[in-house]
């Protein structure tokens, strides 16, 4: 007697990576929260997807690393793009009743900050940001930094 062979599950880890750099998804492509859902990952919140997406992200941060370089994002040539666009232009027309009566050449500063601000996103070059911990009732949450000394023992303990 044979013994059917159980279809291997696909790796969800794969799965989560496929998702993540599918530029064809906009609600996966560099969304870790989004490619946990689209691998099928059982959560019952979206703050369960979040660390789903989390986790993939930093276990496969190496293999990202390398798929942005290989796809124009190394560091070295985000600089050297980011080089050229800080010198950006573009030409503003001026008209009146109609007609084109001046053009001049300006800083594309929008255009500059713009992808200065993409590429430091996707390279994760940009600092954590710091958030405000509430608890139930919206006041800050006090954090413990030290220890406290325990209380002393009774005596005859």
């Amino acid at each position: 007697m044979t013994k059917k062979k159980k279809a291997a599950k696909p790796n969800k880890l794969n799965a989560w990576f496929k998702a993540y750099i599918d530029e064809t998804n906009p609600s996966t492509f560099l969304n870790k929260t989004g490619s946990a859902k689209a691998a099928k990952y059982k959560c019952s919140t979206d703050e369960s997807f979040r660390a789903v997406g989390y986790q993939n992200f930093t276990k496969l941060h190496d293999k990202l690393e390398k798929w942005l370089d290989d796809v124009g994002l190394s560091e070295n040539q985000l600089k050297s793009k980011l080089v050229i666009l800080l010198d950006a232009k573009q030409t503003k027309f001026f008209q009146k009743d109609g007609k084109v009566t001046d053009t001049r050449e300006v800083e594309a500063l929008e255009i500059q900050r713009k992808s200065l601000d993409m590429g430091f996103k996707v390279k994760g070059m940009y600092a954590p940001e710091k958030r405000e911990h509430t608890g139930k009732d919206g006041s800050p949450i006090q954090l413990i930094t030290e220890v406290p000394e325990p209380d002393p023992l009774p005596e005859g303990i």
